[in-house]
């Protein structure tokens, strides 16, 4: 009998063709995951500046509260990370206008 994998047609020694496979996709994530240094510099960067513009009191109290409340670990989405305007997505994710 055979069967397709990833495209692939399985024989008798599925164990080989498997390991061709995991090798194929690991290959492939690491040229998916690898950074261009110049991306990596720019995003550094832009992540400093949006840290030093921010209300730096606001956000102290958005933590003192989550800590008041027992929050000790927060999950982020996808959806957060790739909304045009995180902030916004964020407000509108809990509801208020501050977090």
């Amino acid at each position: 009998m055979r069967h397709k994998v990833h495209g692939r047609k399985l024989g008798r020694d599925r164990g080989t063709a498997m390991a061709a496979l995991l090798a194929d996709i690991a290959h492939e994530l690491e040229a998916i995951t690898a950074s261009d240094p110049a991306v990596q510099a720019a995003a550094i960067d832009e992540l400093a500046e949006w840290k030093a513009n921010r209300d730096q009191a606001a956000v102290d109290d958005a933590l003192d509260e989550l800590e008041r409340v027992g929050v000790d670990a927060v999950l982020v989405g996808e959806m957060l990370m790739r909304a045009e305007d995180p902030e916004t997505a964020c407000r509108a994710l809990s509801g208020s206008d501050g977090f």
